[in-house]
C-alpha cells in the first residue's frame, strides 16, 4: 500500500503522527533532513528522560541488519519514535511477525529494503548458480527464494535489486493479510508500506513512488 507523501499533511513535527499518512511524512521529512546534513543534534534527539515520558512510536520498521542502514539515523528519529526490527535481508520469520504484531500500535509499518544488499546478492548468486551456500545462510536464502523466483520472471538488468523489491513487496502483502493486522489495515488505521533506501543518494522512497528515479 502506497501512502502518498504529496497529499496535505495535517500533522506537525511537534505532534505525534496519528495516521499512516502523517507517519510517512514524518519518515520522509526526517530522511530529507538527514540527506541535507541537517539532522538535529544527537544530544537533543536522544534525551532519555523526556523521550521516555512523552514518546510513543509512530512507526514500526523492519529493515536489514547491514550496518549502513540504521533506520533511526536515516529518518533523523528521536528516542521512542520508531520500533525497529532488523534481520538479514529483511526476511520475515514467525518470530519477527509476532514481534511486529506485538508492537503494532503505531499507524505505520515500514518494510525498508536497500540498494546493493549483500545478503540478497549472495542469495541471488547461490540460487542462480546452484552453488551450496554456507550453513549460516541457508535458512535465509530459503526465505528469500520466493522473491528470487519473481525476480527471474520479471527479468531486468539488475536482478538482485529486482529481487530486493520483490522481497519487500511480498513482506508487505504478508503483513497486510496477517489476521492480527488486517482489520486495522482495512479500517485505514494502519498502513504497511514498502520502502527502499538508496545508498547512492541517501534517500528513502516508497517502492510505489514513480518519482523515485533510482528504483
Amino acid at each position: 500500500m502506497f501512502v502518498n507523501p504529496l497529499q496535505n499533511n495535517p500533522s506537525s513535527e511537534g505532534r505525534n503522527p496519528a495516521t499512516p499518512l502523517q507517519a510517512w511524512v514524518r519518515i520522509t521529512s526526517g530522511n530529507s533532513r538527514w540527506v541535507r546534513g541537517g539532522s538535529r543534534p544527537i544530544g537533543g534527539r536522544f534525551n532519555r528522560r523526556s523521550s521516555l515520558k512523552t514518546k510513543r512510536p509512530y512507526a514500526t520498521v523492519l529493515s536489514c541488519i547491514e550496518s549502513t542502514t540504521p533506520p533511526e539515523l536515516l529518518c533523523d528519529a528521536e528516542l521512542g519514535d520508531l520500533s525497529v526490527i532488523r534481520s538479514a535481508g529483511g526476511v520475515l520469520t514467525p518470530i519477527i511477525s509476532d514481534s511486529i504484531a506485538l508492537v503494532s500500535t503505531a499507524p505505520l509499518i515500514l518494510i525498508l529494503g536497500h540498494q546493493r544488499c549483500a545478503i540478497v546478492e549472495a542469495a541471488y548468486h547461490s540460487l542462480s548458480t546452484g552453488e551450496t551456500p554456507p550453513k549460516n545462510l541457508r535458512s535465509i536464502i530459503q526465505s528469500l527464494t520466493p522473491a528470487y523466483e519473481r525476480a527471474v520472471k520479471s527479468g531486468g538488468a539488475e536482478p538482485a535489486e529486482t529481487m530486493m523489491r520483490h522481497q519487500v513487496a511480498l513482506t508487505v502483502r504478508t503483513l497486510e493479510v496477517d489476521p492480527r493486522l488486517s482489520p486495522f489495515v482495512q479500517s485505514g488505521a494502519l498502513a504497511v508500506v514498502g520502502g527502499y533506501f538508496s545508498l547512492d543518494t541517501g534517500k528513502i522512497a516508497s517502492l510505489a513512488d514513480p518519482s523515485a528515479s533510482y528504483l
